[in-house]
């Protein structure tokens, strides 16, 4: 038997960017999206760091993705000195709407579906649970035929790592919390927030990592062999 019928695992719950796909992939499309306005771009960088930083201690009145988004383009009016109005139409056009786009030639680290047919048939639901819009991700990288369902943190007014991003998930997947597998390139946001919120965590990625990642894995094929 295989680590999920082992641990008991019944849901895997994937990030997508830079665990799907590489990072590298990713860089240069969060470079691209810097323009046409380069200001706009970096309020917007510092804004989404700026809410990771008080959304714990200083929880959002509306506690949805519109309150979310609302927050966010606050935030940025507030440093970029305009209406948050048009500031969000803008944030909206430059930024999620022109990811959209350039995210559909992203293609997927080697053995990953393979990985993922795997786990379907150990009876595994899987969902994907990132920070950003997942759009149309899945069926880019061929995988949306093996996805159960998909959130973005936004929904639940939070980012990762905050406890509520991940409450959110757990209350979405409608499993008990020791039974999901999360998965993410990012050992803060992702391997922190999961741990602290009682999930088992699997950090992927080539860096040193901490004790809030049970395993941690370069590769897909590595993931396979113990799955």
């Amino acid at each position: 038997m295989g680590f999920m019928a082992n641990a008991g695992i019944t849901t895997l719950a994937l990030d997508i960017d830079g665990t799907l796909y590489s990072r590298f992939q990713l860089n240069m499309r969060m470079v691209r999206s810097l323009f046409p306005n380069i200001r706009l771009g970096i309020a917007f960088n510092w804004a989404r760091k700026e809410i990771r930083r008080i959304q714990d201690e200083q929880p959002p009145s509306d506690e949805t993705r519109e309150g979310f988004l609302d927050r966010q383009a606050a935030l940025v009016a507030e440093r970029y000195k305009k209406d948050i109005g048009m500031i969000k139409e803008s944030i909206d056009i430059q930024f999620y709407q022109a990811w959209e786009r350039t995210f559909t030639t992203i293609t997927p680290f080697p053995h990953l579906r393979d990985t993922l047919e795997q786990v379907k048939r150990e009876g595994v639901r899987i969902i994907l649970f990132s920070d950003f819009p997942i759009a149309e991700k899945p069926m880019t990288l061929g995988i949306a035929d093996l996805i159960d369902d998909s959130f973005t943190s936004e929904e639940s007014g939070y980012l990762k790592p905050s406890g509520k991003a991940f409450e959110y998930l757990v209350s979405k997947s409608g499993t008990e919390r020791s039974k999901i597998l999360y998965i993410g390139d990012s050992y803060d946001k992702d391997c922190v927030g999961a741990t602290d919120a009682g999930l088992v965590s699997w950090y992927f990625g080539k860096k040193k990592v901490g004790e809030k990642a049970s395993r941690s894995f370069a590769s897909w094929s590595q993931i396979k062999a113990i799955i």
